[in-house]
């Protein structure tokens, strides 16, 4: 089974400061230009959070690749040179595993 959840003790939150409460002027787009910045495009941010999303589920099913078999290793299902996890494969393994645990 699992273990029962501990709750989560959070300290207080620090008094607020004047500093905190002001309003900062966005910058000008004129502005925003001169120094480089931009908004990013609806597609760019779609992009970043689907990128996101598939680091997150790379760790998650690796850790729980690694709970069923404590010797697989990272470099076996991650290309540090594309950042990509291979899923396909972790998947596979995940399921041989489950599969010679009778799970």
């Amino acid at each position: 089974g699992r273990a029962p959840a501990v709750p989560l003790e959070l300290p207080p939150p620090a008094p607020e400061r004047a500093a905190d409460r002001e309003v900062r002027p966005a910058a000008s787009a004129a502005e925003a230009s001169a120094r480089g910045l931009r908004r990013k495009t609806e597609n760019e941010t779609a992009v970043g959070v689907h990128d996101t999303y598939r680091d997150i589920m790379g760790e998650t099913m690796f850790a729980q690749l690694r709970t069923l078999d404590p010797s697989a290793e990272r470099h076996d299902y991650f290309d540090e040179s594309t950042g990509e996890w291979d899923e396909e494969g972790m998947r596979g393994d995940i399921e041989i595993c489950r599969r010679d645990r009778g799970a």
